[in-house]
């Protein structure tokens, strides 16, 4: 039995093919239809099973709101995504206008209400243990600078980090 859904699960794959608006519909369809293929058919088209979610949500929000297919294709479906739980008839020309001119951060920024600034920028950074241990060490000050005083350590009120700082900000800090 095992072998037979996973042989049903490799045949819709193959057939679903690699557009990612076809995918998301074949997704929502299995979903709905045959909930127990969903996981495998996921898995031989090579997609998280998060992911998976996230296509066919994508599907049921904007299919039935007849958006051209084309355009979500050009948004992509990171931003569909996170556009979809706040997805209606009255707002998704707004929605779709403001993915297609904002990166998927400043999305999630603007939907919180939060300020979007122009040239903010995000890093990704790869620490040794040493490094990475003085970085702690950099926050535990913060966080009680009157131990950190009392070892001489450097941080909170009065070691130039800043006791409202976060850790990029204790980062630049440790790097100045």
């Amino acid at each position: 039995m095992a072998k037979k859904k996973i042989k049903k699960a490799e045949i819709a794959a193959t057939i679903i093919g690699d557009d990612f608006i076809t995918i998301a519909r074949r997704l929502r369809e299995i979903l709905e239809e045959k909930p127990d293929l969903f996981p495998q058919v996921a898995n031989s088209l090579s997609l998280g099973i998060r992911k998976a979610y996230h296509l066919a949500e994508i599907d049921r929000r904007f299919h039935k709101l007849g958006v051209n297919r084309e355009r979500l294709r050009r948004v992509g479906w990171t931003k569909l995504a996170i556009l979809a739980p706040h997805v209606t008839t009255g707002n998704v020309d707004a929605l779709l206008d403001i993915a297609e001119s904002n990166t998927a951060h400043e999305i999630k920024r603007w939907l919180r209400d939060q300020p979007v600034y122009d040239e903010e920028r995000c890093m990704n950074l790869y620490f040794s243990a040493e490094q990475y241990a003085l970085m702690e060490g950099a926050d535990r000050s913060r966080r009680d600078p009157e131990r950190a005083r009392a070892s001489g350590q450097r941080g909170g009120a009065g070691g130039g980090v800043g006791q409202n700082c976060g850790k990029q900000m204790q980062l630049i800090a440790l790097v100045n």
